[in-house]
């Protein structure tokens, strides 16, 4: 959850479409996601 949390933070507006996929997409890439973001 923490995970999604900060993605969705980090994407602003996007993040209800992005959490989405985010689901679908695997740990690593979340946290490359993460990465890019902050």
């Amino acid at each position: 959850m923490k995970k999604l949390r900060c993605g969705v933070i980090g994407l602003g507006r996007v993040g209800k479409m992005h959490v989405e996929n985010m689901y679908l997409l695997p740990q690593l890439d979340i946290i490359c996601a993460r990465r890019l973001f902050y």
